[in-house]
């Protein structure tokens, strides 16, 4: 065989394991990947005055924000979604303990909580991350270029988190939003031993620098 003739049977062989390695790689499940804004169409607090007193917080109408990224880019704008129970509702006290009210059902997958975090909580505002496991269902989700389930690619379930932000202004009104991240946003919160500690290490330094001018003004 010729040296040319060798080129090309190389050329050839690669460029059909090129391709067969594409194939392969589109037929792999992919997982979600995006954030969306997450609205309600109003907030309501039974049997309280304030985010810190109530007996049940309710969420109307959650629905897809227009500030969204990634594999949720296609599903519509105000496109309403139902929460666990309807309405939602927050049972004060023993939130860790509502898991479930907090799962949703959409177009475009089903999410179910298994993970439920109080970041904090005042009169005017409450802070509450949810993580889970959002498995996709149909489209919009993947229509888009190069996103989950685009081509022969199949979309697989992607551990998701809904963070959702409370907020109570002017005495009466009530409002939530929230954010849906895949895969999911990490949640950072200091320890207790971690912030001791941190505190130790401040006094160490301010006991330090004090020795130090001490030493200096003798």
């Amino acid at each position: 065989m010729t040296s040319s003739l060798k080129k090309s049977a190389v050329m050839v062989s690669l460029a059909l394991g090129i391709g067969m390695f594409a194939a392969n790689a589109n037929a792999a499940p992919v997982g979600i990947n995006g954030t969306s804004a997450i609205g309600t169409g109003g907030v309501t607090n039974q049997g309280g005055t304030d985010l810190s007193n109530f007996t049940t917080l309710t969420i109307a109408s959650p629905f897809i924000g227009s500030v969204k990224s990634g594999d949720y880019t296609n599903v519509p704008d105000f496109n309403i979604f139902t929460m666990g129970l309807q309405p939602v509702s927050v049972t004060n006290p023993g939130l860790q303990t509502t898991r479930d009210t907090w799962n949703i059902t959409a177009g475009f997958g089903t999410y179910v909580v298994d993970q439920l975090t109080v970041v904090s909580r005042s009169a005017n505002f409450m802070d509450v991350y949810t993580k889970g496991m959002l498995t996709p269902v149909s489209d919009p989700i993947g229509t888009q270029l190069l996103g989950c389930a685009t081509g022969s690619n199949t979309c697989q379930a992607t551990e998701t988190s809904l963070r959702w932000s409370f907020t109570f202004s002017g005495g009466t009104s009530y409002s939530a939003s929230g954010t849906l991240s895949s895969p999911f946003a990490t949640l950072n919160i200091p320890e207790p031993d971690s912030i001791a500690l941190f505190g130790i290490g401040l006094l160490a330094l301010a006991a330090g620098r004090r020795g130090r001018l001490a030493q200096k003004s003798l």
